[in-house]
C-alpha cells in the first residue's frame, strides 16, 4: 500500500502481508485468535467443513471460504492466492505434507504463521508443534 500511494505511475507489488490461512482443524486456539487479531494484513481464511459453526464463532471468524478438503483448499489457493505465505494448521502429517508440496506460494508454514510473528507479542515456542515418532524395528 505504501509504494503504490506513493508512486506516481501503476505499480506491481508482491502479496506481501496477504497471507491464507487453512484450518483443517483447531489444535491451538490462542494461537489463531492472536493470527486472526493482527492488524494490516490481509488473510484469506480457508476452514474444513468439519469443524463446528461453534468452535468458528468462538474463534471470532466472520468472512472464511468453508471447504470440502485440504485439496480444494489447495486448488483454491493456487487459484486465487497472492503467492506470498500459505499457512495450514492441521494435526495430520499427511495432510500437512500434502499441503507443503501442493500449494503454489513463496512460503508455506504448517501450524505456525511466521510472517505475522513480528506484529505478535507471543514466544517462539507458541509457533512451533512438536511431535515425537518412535517406532520398532522389529
Amino acid at each position: 500500500n505504501k509504494c503504490q500511494s506513493k508512486s506516481k505511475i501503476e505499480v506491481i507489488t508482491s502479496g506481501y502481508n496477504c497471507y491464507d490461512l487453512y484450518i483443517e482443524n483447531i489444535m491451538d486456539e490462542q494461537l489463531i485468535k492472536k493470527i486472526l487479531n493482527v492488524k494490516d494484513i490481509e488473510l484469506n481464511i480457508y476452514i474444513n467443513k468439519n469443524i463446528a459453526s461453534k468452535q468458528i464463532e468462538l474463534l471470532g471468524i466472520d468472512e472464511y471460504t468453508e471447504v470440502d478438503s485440504a485439496e480444494e483448499c489447495i486448488r483454491d489457493i493456487n487459484i486465487n492466492s497472492a503467492g506470498y505465505c500459505s499457512s495450514i494448521f492441521s494435526n495430520s502429517g499427511e495432510v500437512a505434507n500434502r499441503f507443503l508440496k501442493l500449494v503454489k506460494t513463496k512460503n508455506v508454514f504448517v501450524n505456525a504463521s511466521p510472517t505475522v510473528e513480528r506484529s505478535l507479542d507471543i514466544d517462539e515456542n507458541d509457533l512451533l508443534y512438536t511431535k515425537g515418532v518412535m517406532f520398532s524395528n522389529s
